[in-house]
């Protein structure tokens, strides 16, 4: 059976180190997920109205950033289906977070030439607190509820009665 608790600081650096590459990752599969929004329209053609390509561009945005947010706090020891699950609230997380952004965020200045499509990079940034925040929070949960299903086994062997040898 594996370690769950280490000792000491390392546990702490350990957590500190993912959330930093969950945040790291995020941040750069949003670009990227902003770049695919972009051509992903292009390729299109814009053929329907505009609020119809800002929300593609704003959910790929969201799913880059609750991608990224995920492998940073992935685990490998989930069934497929919890992992999905993961996944889905993350990427689900990084999207609501977009558009938080974009509700709550200064906007981009209506006199830019390319007003209509441009995007604040505060949507972006909101995506990634939102959706790294979200997969913390699950990754604490699960490591908590495998802490105390570890603690209750060995409290239940404990009582069982062994028989003579």
């Amino acid at each position: 059976m594996h370690r769950l608790m280490g000792s000491g600081i390392e546990v702490y650096l350990v957590w500190a180190a993912r959330g930093l590459a969950a945040f790291i990752a995020a941040v750069l599969l949003a670009f990227i997920g902003d770049l695919t929004g972009r051509v992903f329209n292009l390729l299109l053609g814009y053929p329907w109205p505009q609020a119809v390509h800002l929300n593609i561009h704003m959910v790929c945005i969201g799913v880059g950033a609750g991608f990224g947010a995920y492998l940073g706090w992935m685990n490998l020891s989930l069934s497929r289906y919890r992992a999905l699950g993961f996944l889905s609230a993350t990427i689900a997380a990084g999207i609501v977070g977009v558009y938080v952004g974009r509700a709550y965020g200064p906007g981009v200045d209506p006199t830019y030439w390319w007003s209509r499509f441009a995007v604040d990079p505060t949507v972006h940034l909101a995506g990634v607190v939102i959706a790294t925040f979200t997969a913390a929070i699950i990754r604490l949960l699960q490591h908590w509820f495998q802490l105390r299903s570890t603690r209750s086994q060995r409290q239940v062997s404990s009582m069982t009665i062994q028989p003579p040898n």
